[in-house]
Parts: C-alpha cells; structure tokens; sequence
C-alpha cells in the first residue's frame, strides 16, 4: 500500500463532515460509513479521523471529544479534525 491509498478514507470523511455541517445528514451518513471500510486498513491516524467524524455525527460527542483530544495531541495539524472540534464548542456554547 502507498500514501495514496490513504486518499479515499480521508476524502470521504471530509465529504462527509461536509455534507454533514451543509445540513445533508442523509448524505453525510453514508459517506461516513464509506470512510470507516476504506481506513480499516490503514495506519492508525486516518482509522481515528474516519472514526471520529462517525462519532460527531451520530452525536457520541463525549466518546469523539476523547478521541480528538488524543489525535491531536499526535497530529494537530489535522485541519478536518480540528473543524469537528470546533464545530462541537460551538454547539456545546450554544452557538
């Protein structure tokens, strides 16, 4: 496997937090899906980004907000993942 098999998974999961904060859950779900099954495989950075914009969407924000703390700490030039934390403050303030 090369670096651009990653592509996919990390693809599809910002398509889907795309479609997800453009307020197409019915889009954003199964793209979600589709990027858990490509990332299965993969290193461990692109299984937690598909898991953790599954988990925001399914509003397990406590079990995504762990899981974004410990990515982060590893990868905190993730700019997808840093967009999911972000947009659950908001929601968590209110805003």
């Amino acid at each position: 496997m090369t670096d651009d098999d990653a592509l996919p998974a990390v693809t599809l999961a910002a398509m889907a937090w795309q479609a997800w904060t453009g307020g197409d859950p019915a889009a954003a779900r199964p793209l979600a899906r589709a990027a858990s099954a490509a990332a299965r495989r993969r290193p461990r950075r692109e299984r937690q980004l598909a898991e953790i914009v599954q988990l925001a969407l399914h509003g397990n924000t406590d079990r995504a907000s762990g899981l974004i703390a410990e990515h982060l700490a590893e990868f905190p030039a993730d700019q997808l993942i840093g967009r999911v934390q972000a947009w659950m403050s908001c929601r968590r303030s209110g805003l």
